[in-house]
C-alpha cells in the first residue's frame, strides 16, 4: 500500500510538456475567450434559459463585453493592459491557457508591452468574428453567427 502512494507522489513530481499553441487553436482563442467573459458576466445573475449565446450577440453587444472584461481587468485604470493586469485574468484555468501568451502579445499591435482598449476590442472582438464566420462557414455550410429559429427546426 506504501509503494503505491509513493508511487502517486512521485508521479505529482513529473513535469509535463507546455503545448504548442497551434495556428488554429490561436485563431479560436479570442470566440473562447469572449465566451469565457459572457459566463463570467452571467454569473451572479438569475438564470435566464433565454440568455443568447455569443453566436447571437451583435457586434456592438460583443464589443460592449470585451470593454467591460478590460475595465474590470485595468487594476490601475491607465487605459493600457500590461502583463501584471493579465494575470490577474487566471486563465491558466481556461481551455487553451497554451495559447493566452501568444495571443495577448498578438494584440499588442506597437510592441509597447501593453494592451490599450482600441487593441484589445480590435484583436478580440474583430478576431473572435472573423473566427467563427469562417469555421461557420468552412465547416457548417453556413456564415450566418445565429441562425433564426425557423433555420433550427427545418
Amino acid at each position: 500500500m506504501e509503494s503505491s502512494s509513493q508511487s502517486v507522489f512521485v508521479l505529482s513530481l513529473v513535469q509535463v510538456p507546455k503545448a504548442n499553441c497551434t495556428e488554429e487553436e490561436l485563431g479560436q482563442f479570442p470566440y473562447r475567450l469572449l465566451d469565457w467573459f459572457l459566463l463570467l458576466s452571467r454569473m451572479g445573475e438569475s438564470y435566464a434559459p433565454a440568455a443568447l449565446p455569443q453566436s447571437c450577440l451583435s457586434h456592438t453587444q460583443r464589443t460592449q463585453l470585451a470593454q467591460k472584461r478590460f475595465a474590470l481587468l485595468d487594476k490601475n485604470k491607465d487605459g493600457k493592459l500590461s502583463r501584471r493586469d493579465l494575470k490577474k485574468l487566471h486563465y491558466k484555468r481556461m481551455p487553451l491557457e497554451h495559447c493566452a501568451t501568444q495571443f495577448f502579445q498578438s494584440c499588442d499591435r506597437n510592441r509597447n508591452r501593453k494592451v490599450t482598449l482600441q487593441e484589445w476590442t480590435d484583436c478580440l472582438v474583430d478576431r473572435s468574428e472573423a473566427w467563427f464566420y469562417h469555421f461557420m462557414s468552412m465547416r457548417m455550410g453556413s456564415h450566418k453567427l445565429c441562425p433564426t429559429i425557423k433555420e433550427n427546426y427545418l
